[in-house]
């Protein structure tokens, strides 16, 4: 007997959550997410007198996403029709992208089949229904009509949506990373982006890691799986679930890591830990730190539990608590795709900036626009994570996080607005940042330079003009120097 798979996905799940600006209204977001594949759908099926395994049987389910297959056709063609208006009932406003496939030989072709369909689909307009009567009321900040008011907030229903989730105290995600915390149940995120950055000059950071050979990994795996079709669901199964498990115990020993003294009210925010994708906002002290350690037990626990070692990169934005988080969020998604550029996806690696104008643009436009003086890239991102496992001598052009954090340490016994007269310098020329360089030296405590000029060697290599990296004969250089003051800023901004 034929069997079908049937696959769903919902469409910039980042974006779905991160959008309205509002923390409660992030979590409401964030729940419903989380519970569209854990419990949402299943309900459907559970509602409709289906029963498994034999009628369906679910394959995985992640934040966003449902694999199920059917021993027929027509209960999967009946779930994908009922499945968009019962998703815009339960989610409005979240896009979804769904496929029906045939087995026909085996389960890793279906698989391959269907992810290829939905890529197709993912560029289809999403269309909006009903169209709204021009003359209603809208809520100002979304444009959208006013569908209910709560305390003298006017809310459209998306808005509804999240904000009623928000008051579910389920809350799937914070249970599932909680619970490894002593005392869970007396544990929770912060509600309110106040708690993150406080003052009103304080930063918060949004971060976001994203695996590098998380789909080469998924590839081979289906490419291996058996014939036998009930094996090959079997092995698919325990894939993803131990994909997720992966990333799971990454975040959560991470958060145990820098929160096990914090009481209960733990100061951050995890938004997404689906797959290999992870978003959360935290303090902006020790964000860096904290992505350092969630990328290296992320690289230790796959190979502990899928038996190979992948790498992450991860994208840090510092902004104003009340800064569009959606557009930082696109912003930090551009520092991993710039960061995964860099390494060629081989190693784990962080990129990072400081928000200090209203819009956030992508990567590549504020390298050429704000960090490019006389022909010198006035950054050296990304800067690589090594471990115990690894090093950066398979790329000896890119320097380290901890090469990175040492400078910081260095830096912090000189007048750092001497440090960013010599990086303005680097917009008059090489040549006039040099002189500059020698005769801060000149006048600085003898000690203190040394430990700053001795962190800087071990980046630039150059001791002719420590401040200056030079690569692929003085065709490209670079200098660390406005990297390590944006931290330090940044972090003081946080604390």
């Amino acid at each position: 007997m034929a069997n079908y798979l049937y696959v769903m996905a919902a469409k910039s799940i980042q974006k779905y959550i991160l959008s309205g600006n509002k923390l409660r209204l992030m979590v409401g977001a964030s729940e419903l997410v989380e519970e569209l594949a854990e419990s949402f759908i299943p309900d459907i099926l559970q509602k409709l007198g289906w029963q498994s395994p034999r009628d369906y049987e679910i394959l995985s389910r992640t934040a966003g996403g449902i694999r199920i297959t059917f021993a027929d056709d027509e209960k999967a063609a009946y779930l994908q029709k009922i499945i968009p208006l019962a998703v815009d009932g339960f989610a409005p406003g979240l896009e979804i992208v769904q496929t029906v496939v045939k087995i026909d030989n085996n389960l890793g072709e279906a698989l391959s089949k269907s992810q290829q369909k939905l890529r197709v689909k993912r560029n289809a307009l999403y269309p909006e229904y009903p169209i709204p009567n021009p003359m209603v009321k809208r809520v100002p900040s979304t444009g959208n009509p006013i569908v209910e008011e709560r305390d003298g907030e006017p809310l459209d229903r998306v808005m509804l949506a999240k904000h009623s989730k928000a008051e579910d105290a389920r809350q799937t995600l914070s249970k599932k990373l909680l619970s490894v915390f002593p005392d869970p149940d007396k544990k929770s995120f912060v509600d309110d982006f106040s708690k993150i950055a406080s003052r009103d000059n304080s930063l918060m950071a949004v971060l976001h890691i994203d695996g590098n050979g998380m789909g080469g990994y998924i590839m081979r795996a289906v490419e291996e799986l058996p014939n036998d079709l009930a094996e090959a669901k079997k092995k698919y199964s325990e894939i993803c679930a131990n994909i997720a498990e992966c990333t799971k115990q990454a975040l959560t020993e991470t958060l145990q890591e820098f929160f096990s003294n914090a009481g209960d009210l733990i100061l951050c925010r995890p938004v997404v830990c689906a797959g290999d994708d992870v978003t959360l906002i935290l303090p902006a002290t020790g964000a860096l730190e904290f992505a350092v350690s969630l990328l290296k037990k992320f690289a230790r626990k796959s190979n502990e539990i899928l038996n190979e070692r992948l790498t992450a990169c991860a994208g840090i934005v510092y902004c104003k608590h009340n800064y569009p988080v959606v557009q930082a969020y696109e912003l930090c998604e551009s520092l991993v795709k710039y960061a995964k550029k860099q390494l060629d996806r081989q190693m784990s690696g962080i990129a990072y900036w400081r928000l200090t104008n209203a819009i956030a643009d992508d990567f590549e436009s504020i390298i050429g626009r704000e960090l490019t003086a006389s022909g010198i890239r006035l950054t050296e991102m990304p800067y690589i994570v090594a471990s115990n496992a690894d090093n950066n001598a398979d790329n000896p052009d890119k320097p380290t996080v901890d090469q990175l954090l040492k400078l910081r340490d260095g830096i912090n016994g000189l007048p750092r607005g001497s440090v960013r007269k010599l990086v303005t310098a680097f917009y008059n020329g090489e040549d006039f940042a040099e002189n500059l360089y020698k005769r801060m030296k000149e006048v600085a405590e003898t000690e203190k330079w040394k430990t700053f000029e001795s962190a800087l060697l071990e980046i630039t290599k150059n001791d002719m003009f420590p401040a200056l990296r030079v690569r692929e004969q003085g065709r490209h250089k670079y200098t660390p120097l406005y990297d390590v003051l944006e931290l330090i800023a940044a972090e003081r901004s946080g604390s």
